[in-house]
């Protein structure tokens, strides 16, 4: 088994420009686990299967942990964000009932906001958020039950800064070199 420190020295030698890429974009996009260019290589060894590693896999586990660290109100934002990025406005949600329910009232009665209420999932404001069910009726949740996870992850894997191929390659490449080497 190769000894770790000869094959970070390697890596070092022969990549220091796009260590260096790696290196500026962990400290501006991750923020678990990764300080450095070597523990990210490390990390992705997890994502090794039948010699390939899947960065865009590792990628969506790093936004989901991201996700699950906002609190109700940033992931409100990124959800309905991503409704209109994606044009999912039946999924909005909203904290306001007057801007839920507004015009509604005024063109289809007061019955009718009776029914949405009473057919819906209302808990009396509680939990402060709000969207419309599959079938049109009030469904009230806290934000991270209400948000579409998948979509979520979509537009802030959009919104990731880029690492260049070649930075991406090195990286790939330190990653099964680490994998050979029985680490």
């Amino acid at each position: 088994m190769a000894n770790y420190n000869e094959l970070l020295k390697h890596w070092h030698d022969t990549h220091a420009e796009e260590l260096e890429e790696i290196q500026f974009w962990l400290d501006e996009f991750i923020t678990e686990d990764a300080d450095t260019p070597e523990e990210l290589a490390f990390q992705l060894t997890a994502f090794e299967q039948w010699g390939c590693i899947d960065f865009d896999g590792w990628l969506d586990d790093q936004l989901k942990i991201k996700l699950e660290s906002l609190d109700d109100s940033e992931l409100a934002s990124i959800h309905n964000e991503a409704c209109s990025e994606y044009n999912y406005m039946d999924d909005y949600i909203f904290t306001d009932l007057d801007e839920m329910f507004c015009g509604c009232v005024e063109a289809n009665g007061v019955e009718w906001l009776i029914n949405r209420i009473h057919f819906g999932d209302y808990h009396g404001g509680a939990m402060g958020y709000y969207q419309f069910n599959g079938y049109g009726n009030l469904k009230e949740d806290y934000a991270s039950y209400l948000i579409n996870k998948d979509n979520c992850i979509r537009l802030l894997k959009e919104q990731a800064p880029e690492l260049s191929t070649e930075a991406r390659d090195v990286l790939i490449k330190m990653a099964l070199e680490l994998v050979r080497a029985g680490y």
